[in-house]
């Protein structure tokens, strides 16, 4: 299976996005597309730490037994090999009849894989927030990876739903027991490069930004958080 737009993708990472497609053509029935978004799509993508943040769309609203066998087995084997997979499965119909949170198939990350080592393919959760954050990215500068599903059939998310998923990510990053500084100074960056100008970057660009506009790193964590609060809590 051969990979549209190979010159925009992070060379290590083409081989193992192709073997994902394969498994995911093979796997699933009702296969739309395969979107790819976040850093390796954008900009800022590190091969030593990064995730390849995919995912796949059907056009059916579950998924039976075998299909998530299938997939969950054959992603323990690609995810880590050599980056980490961020992975989801929407159906169509949830992105037709948007709505936030967005409902989601299945899910893995490799906080995942010890689930998935015991066979609990299914998502912990009927919905995630975090795909409202993710269709804003995709649909700005994914990458539609088989040529199938262009991001721009994806749905046009309200600014209001968008900027309270951010939300949402930010007290979830906050309250973590493990630093994550770094990942909510980066996020920040990026949510006032959205605040003021509408655009949507990656946590490198983010940060790039707000250094060039000489940006304060000690207190734009607190400012963003607090104009996003005015903007979403009534």
């Amino acid at each position: 299976m051969e990979l549209l737009h190979k010159d925009r993708i992070p060379p290590t990472a083409i081989d193992q996005l192709r073997r994902l497609c394969r498994l995911l053509d093979r796997s699933l029935s009702s296969l739309n597309g395969v979107i790819l978004h976040g850093s390796a799509a954008t900009s800022g993508f590190e091969s030593t730490r990064s995730d390849l943040d995919v995912f796949a769309i059907v056009d059916k609203r579950d998924l039976d037994h075998q299909e998530m066998s299938q997939v969950g087995t054959g992603i323990l084997a690609i995810s880590g090999d050599p980056h980490p997979l961020e992975f989801s499965i929407v159906a169509r119909h949830s992105l037709v009849n948007w709505q936030h949170p967005c409902p989601h198939l299945m899910h893995f990350g490799e906080e995942k894989r010890a689930r998935y080592e015991q066979g609990v393919f299914g998502p912990q959760s009927p919905t995630d927030e975090d795909l409202t954050m993710h269709m804003v990215v995709a649909r700005r500068r994914g990458i539609d990876l088989l040529g199938t599903f262009p991001v721009t059939e994806l749905p046009m998310i309200p600014r209001t739903e968008f900027l309270k998923a951010i939300l949402s990510d930010f007290v979830w990053a906050q309250n973590q027991d493990e630093d994550l500084a770094d990942y909510v100074l980066s996020n920040a960056c990026r949510t006032r490069a959205f605040l003021r100008e509408g655009l949507v970057l990656s946590k490198a660009e983010g940060r790039q930004w707000c250094a060039e506009r000489g940006i304060d790193p000690a207190t734009i964590v607190a400012e963003v958080t607090a104009e996003l609060q005015r903007e979403v809590v009534p």
